[in-house]
C-alpha cells in the first residue's frame, strides 16, 4: 500500500520535476539546453547491466554537450512522465511502448536483451505454465508482459505491484502462485532455490526520447555504436 508519505513525496517530485522540464524545453527551444532529465536513481548503478547503461546513455549525452540527472521514479511513472515531457527519455524499453506513448521516439540500437520470466512454487502448482495460472503478479509498468498477454489466447487475472521486492514477496507469501518479471542475469535479482523458472518470451529494449529531442535519434546512434565497444557489454563476457 501507497502510504501518505509516499504520496506527498512523489508529488514534490513531480512539482520539482515539472518546473525543472518547463526551465529546460525553454532552453531547448532557444538551443541552450544543457540538462537531461532521466529515471533511475541519482546514486547510481546497482548491477553489471545497470551500470552498463548509465555508462553509456551518460557518456553519449555529454559528448554532445549534455548533462544527465537522474530521478528516481518506478517504472510505470518513469514512462509517463517521459511521455508527457517532464522527462527526457526512459533508459530502455521494449520498441511496442509507442503504441501507448506516442511522444516517444525509439533510438534504433538495442541497447539489452531481456528475458520474460515466469517464476512459480511448484509445491503449489502443476503444471506451472502461465496458461494454467488463474491468476500471475508482476510489476507495474511491465508492458512486454501486456504485449505477451495480448498476442496470446491465454488470459490470467494479472495483479501488479510497485516493485520488484513487493512482487518477491507475493510469491513467497503464498499470496500468488505465479509472478512474471523482466529477467536479464546481471541485474542481480535472487530468486529462492526451490522456485521454479521459465523463460516465456525474449525482447531487445531500446532507449527512447521524448519526440522534442527528435535530431539527436541519428547522433545518439552513432554514440550508442561507439561507446558499445569503450564499455564492455555484460554480456559479451557470456
Amino acid at each position: 500500500m501507497i502510504t501518505f508519505k509516499v504520496l506527498l513525496f512523489l508529488s514534490f517530485m513531480g512539482f520539482a520535476l515539472n518546473c525543472k522540464a518547463q526551465s529546460n524545453l525553454a532552453q531547448l527551444q532557444k538551443g541552450e539546453a544543457k540538462t537531461i532529465l532521466l529515471p533511475g536513481k541519482s546514486s547510481g548503478a546497482t548491477n553489471p547491466l545497470s551500470k552498463y547503461l548509465r555508462d553509456v546513455l551518460d557518456k553519449s549525452y555529454e559528448n554532445l554537450g549534455f548533462q544527465v540527472e537522474h530521478y528516481g521514479y518506478p517504472m510505470a511513472r518513469s514512462i509517463v512522465e517521459a511521455n508527457a515531457g517532464r522527462l527526457d527519455g526512459v533508459l530502455i524499453r521494449t520498441d511496442t511502448v509507442t503504441n501507448e506513448y506516442p511522444n516517444l521516439l525509439k533510438v534504433p540500437y538495442a541497447l539489452a536483451e531481456f528475458e520474460i520470466m515466469l517464476v512459480t512454487d511448484p509445491a503449489r502448482c502443476h503444471p506451472c505454465d502461465v496458461e494454467n495460472l488463474d491468476i500471475v503478479a508482476t510489476v507495474r509498468g511491465f508492458k512486454a508482459f501486456d504485449y505477451y498477454l495480448a498476442k496470446n489466447p491465454f488470459a490470467p487475472h494479472v495483479t501488479q505491484v510497485l516493485n520488484m521486492k513487493h512482487l518477491l514477496e507475493m510469491l513467497s507469501s503464498g499470496r500468488v502462485n505465479g509472478i512474471v518479471l523482466p529477467y536479464h542475469k546481471d541485474v542481480g535479482i535472487e530468486l529462492n532455490d526451490r522456485w521454479a523458472t521459465k523463460v516465456i518470451d525474449v525482447y531487445p529494449s531500446y532507449h527512447f526520447v521524448h519526440k522534442k529531442h527528435a535530431k539527436l535519434i541519428p547522433i545518439l546512434l552513432e554514440q550508442f555504436k561507439m561507446l558499445e565497444k569503450e564499455f564492455k557489454h555484460p554480456q559479451a563476457s557470456n
